[in-house]
């Protein structure tokens, strides 16, 4: 079966409904990040405080789940260039 193809901005946000749907409205202070990574796409967190551990953990099998749905349109010209560059002058200055 062809996997539909979504940008990372898609993604989190289809992630973010059906966090809410399933589980409650999205805490503030988690954040999500989706990237590409080899042939599929992989999603982290950052949270802001532990009290939020436990969405994060619920959120998990939706990812999965999703994974297996949804592939990732690369735009490594805009948005993936501007955070490399971004980390780069984090890094370098």
């Amino acid at each position: 079966m062809q996997k539909v193809r979504k940008t990372a901005h898609e993604l989190e946000a289809i992630v973010r409904a059906e966090a809410a749907r399933v589980i409650g409205p999205w805490p503030v202070g988690l954040r999500l990040l989706i990237f590409p990574l080899g042939d599929t796409w992989r999603a982290t967190f950052s949270l802001e405080h532990s009290g939020v551990a436990d969405y994060r953990d619920d959120v998990l099998p939706i990812i999965l789940r999703l994974r297996n749905g949804f592939d990732i349109i690369e735009a490594l010209a805009g948005t993936w260039a501007m955070l490399l560059i971004g980390l780069a002058g984090l890094i370098c200055c």
